[in-house]
């Protein structure tokens, strides 16, 4: 015969359900560490693109970690700058043509909470800022020109 559970013993699953969330998530991350052990015991690559890729998939490693845990990262080159989502730390100049308020560069990461979205961290972005040649802004003489065709 199948019972309802109380309070108690629901609040009771709660904690044991969520206790073993965090032991699987920290045994995911013991075998991150587990990697980085590996790599660091093998000692110095006398090939710097192996010892890139090694440090390329420890990378890959620790991100899918992150995403377990509901980490997800938050902007790239490209994309249109957002107050909401990145700091423009730098402004760099780019010539007339090209798109103002696009992200250049990622200088940081940021992150936001899959769970429910929320921004914890905003990216740290260099933005283009389009800046006019010189025939495209009017000189002096050709605004003096127009003052006298004015009068």
């Amino acid at each position: 015969m199948n019972e309802p559970l109380s309070d108690a013993d629901y609040a009771g699953f709660l904690v044991f359900a969520a206790q073993e969330r965090q032991e699987a998530l920290l045994l995911e991350l013991a075998g991150v560490l587990d990697s980085f052990d590996r790599v660091l015991a093998a000692g110095p690559d006398p090939d710097p693109a192996a010892g890139h890729e090694r440090l390329r998939m420890l990378t890959g490693q620790l991100e899918r970690f992150a995403r377990s845990m509901g980490l997800e990262p938050v902007g790239a080159v490209g994309e249109d700058f957002e107050p909401a989502v990145h700091q423009a730390a730098e402004v760099r100049p780019v010539a007339a043509g090209a798109r103002a308020d696009e992200v250049l560069e990622v200088l940081q990461r940021g992150y936001r909470h899959s769970a429910d979205g929320r921004l914890l961290r905003p990216a740290r972005v260099a933005v283009a800022d389009v800046v006019q040649t010189a025939d495209a802004v009017p000189s002096e003489a050709d605004e003096a020109g127009n003052r006298n065709e004015e009068q």
